[in-house]
């Protein structure tokens, strides 16, 4: 706030004499009350570990940061101009490779990441977009520049707190806005709605999005709540989705709705039980398998276009690892029959859970 002692920077020369008006007590005043509207508003997130509750308020700095139009503007074209190379290096990687023939980053890097998904080398996605949504974390640094702390590009969270602390700030100062001519933020909501729009199959002219929480115990489930309230779009857990003949469906009072795109809020490891965490709940079987085979312009998109685990892939596994021509022929048919007569989530549920059994075991030998 302060280029010297005492001297307030340019764009807090109206904040500090308003902040001189009032009195230490008023300012504790206004504190409380902000804290008490992110209560009420069930504005909270959720610390595992903590003797004391997990429950905790939103943390509000009364005082805002102000950052110049002109140091915005910069800031802008720097996150356009990052978040266009992450897209383009993470569909290099699963693809052509090139960064990595030519020895600019090494493959070792890569390929030892727990979060890169060999499963979906090959596979596009729509309009080539790998990041939908992204959350990056600056600093600003001694000199007074910025500088990128971090980019979260699998499931970012936080921008509803954002938000909300935009709206108590106009009810606890309401004279700054009057001072300053802040930009709004209040159709962040309507421009998420167009992004997971522009994913949607270009023949759903009204594409059914939805998006896809882990449930209320989820740390950011507020967050999840109010996104799906601003864009006006169904708030579901990994129970209210199905997969049938590779198009995901929404189950409703009505009966099944398919569904255009998911805004996924859950981490890759917990998306499908069938290709990742078998142990998982919270995700939907076989969506995995329907992303990467989602190539008509029918099929379902996921957003953000995270890599999943394409089923076919994981057959070929399973089945080199059978010597036997006859028991590898056998499965194999064993596989194409259930495909056939079921065609849905079930059948590919029944068949992994049938992979899982030792190989010696009476199912395969039954066979």
């Amino acid at each position: 706030m302060f280029a010297a002692a005492g001297v307030p920077r340019p764009q807090y020369d109206a904040l500090f004499r308003r902040l001189l008006e009032l009195q230490p007590s008023e300012l504790k005043q206004r504190q409380q009350t902000a804290d008490i509207g992110f209560l009420n508003q069930g504005i909270t997130f959720t610390v595992y570990g903590h003797d004391e509750g997990t429950e905790k308020i939103f943390p509000y700095d009364l005082l805002p940061r102000i950052i110049t139009s002109g140091e915005w503007a910069t800031i802008e074209k720097g996150l356009t101009q990052r978040i266009t190379a992450l897209n383009l290096f993470l569909k290099d990687i699963y693809h052509d490779g090139k960064i990595l023939n030519d020895g600019v980053i090494p493959r070792e890097m890569v390929y030892s990441c727990k979060h890169y998904r060999r499963e979906m080398r090959g596979v596009r996605v729509r309009r080539d977009i790998y990041v939908s949504v992204v959350g990056t974390d600056l600093v600003r640094l001694g000199d007074g520049q910025f500088a990128v702390l971090e980019d979260n590009l699998r499931v970012p969270s936080g921008v509803s707190y954002m938000l909300a602390n935009r709206q108590v700030m106009k009810k606890v100062l309401p004279g700054l806005f009057g001072s300053y001519n802040v930009r709004p933020i209040d159709h962040y909501g309507q421009e998420l709605l167009s992004t997971l729009r522009a994913l949607a199959p270009s023949a759903r002219r009204d594409p059914t999005i939805v998006l896809l929480t882990p449930g209320v115990f989820n740390s950011a489930y507020y967050e999840h709540t109010f996104l799906a309230r601003q864009m006006g779009v169904e708030l579901v857990e990994g129970r209210d989705l199905l997969v049938h003949d590779n198009i995901v469906y929404m189950r409703t009072t009505a009966g099944l709705r398919r569904v255009d795109v998911i805004y996924r809020r859950v981490d890759d490891d917990f998306l499908d039980p069938l290709a990742f965490r078998r142990d998982s709940t919270l995700g939907v079987p076989g969506c995995s398998t329907h992303t990467a085979r989602a190539t008509s312009p029918w099929r379902t998109r996921s957003a953000p276009a995270s890599p999943t685990t394409r089923l076919s892939t994981l057959t070929l596994r399973l089945l080199s690892n059978i010597t036997s021509p006859k028991t590898r022929s056998c499965l194999t048919s064993r596989l194409s029959c259930s495909t056939t007569k079921s065609n849905g989530a079930t059948s590919w549920k029944i068949c992994t859970n049938w992979w899982s059994k030792p190989w010696a075991s009476p199912g395969v030998t039954e066979c």
